[in-house]
């Protein structure tokens, strides 16, 4: 049987240029790659079938001594995998060098080709997972959005990972065992953007995560129907226009008010990306 290979940190070019031409399928994995390669998101390992001629790629566990928060990583095995030929990807998935199966799995952003995979694997094999969610691959290029103005009584400041990072993870639906050092470490390596009151307090926020999606919006309920969060995502994206990059979001197809928000500040739906939870105990 063919050995998988192991992408070194100087073959990683290569493997960006692959996933380029793969697109939107591989969105997740090649942002990924690109923030690794910019050296704001290191120790990701990558393994593919086939090297220099690609047949499938997948993300591995991350890199302990090189990853900002390897816990959140290992402790529940992140999952992405993308191949032309979805005989391939599944001979990835079943290789035992790559995924363990008996320990918790977390299948993220996989376009809903691999998610098929992923889910004929998982009754195949007994493995029990989780409802699946769709999400819309929602994207918009520079000039699509355009700059709004924040609404009177509120001023734009940079969030303090030390001071908001606690905050930021009780908003967020997802979160669990070692949420706060993931959102910490992204505070401090990607951009974000955070709208506070007048009394100094984080009235709304979104941040872009390790793969350049922008995600956790939240608004305080408080302040919620002023067009802050309209005000949050365009301020987002205009700091990855001026890196000449488009801003990705994955919107959960079921929640109409989300999807909505987008489509008026002028992102497009693209493709679609699922998710679910192997059920092994954590």
């Amino acid at each position: 049987m063919e050995p998988l290979h192991i992408v070194t940190k100087e073959e990683l070019p290569v493997l960006y240029e692959w996933l380029q031409k793969h697109l939107p399928n591989t969105y997740k994995m090649y942002g990924t790659v690109y923030l690794q390669l910019e050296g704001r998101w290191p120790g990701t390992r990558f393994y593919t079938l086939g090297w220099p001629e690609i047949r499938a790629v997948g993300e591995g566990t991350v890199d302990e001594s090189e990853s900002k928060c390897p816990q959140f990583f290992n402790h529940v095995r992140h999952l992405n995998v993308y191949g032309p030929d979805l005989a391939d990807v599944e001979e990835l998935v079943r290789r035992p060098e790559f995924v363990d199966w008996t320990k918790p799995v977390l299948t993220h952003a996989n376009c809903y080709q691999s998610a098929d995979v992923l889910e004929k694997l998982s009754k195949d094999t007994g493995t029990p997972f989780n409802k699946r969610t769709r999400t819309q691959l929602m994207i918009a290029y520079p000039g699509d959005i355009k700059p709004c103005p924040v609404p009177e009584g509120f001023e734009v400041r940079p969030i303090d990972p030390q001071l908001h990072t606690s905050y930021m993870t009780s908003t967020w639906p997802h979160r669990r065992q070692h949420t706060d050092s993931y959102i910490r470490a992204v505070i401090e390596s990607c951009h974000s953007v955070g709208i506070f009151d007048r009394d100094g307090n984080l009235a709304a926020f979104e941040l872009e995560n390790e793969y350049g999606f922008s995600a956790l919006l939240h608004v305080k309920d408080e302040y919620r129907g002023l067009g802050l969060a309209k005000c949050v995502v365009s301020l987002l994206a205009q700091k990855l226009f001026k890196e000449n990059r488009p801003i990705p979001a994955a919107v959960i197809a079921s929640n109409k008010p989300a999807v909505a928000l987008h489509e008026q500040m002028g992102f497009k739906t693209i493709s679609y990306l699922d998710w679910f939870n192997s059920l092994r105990p954590s």
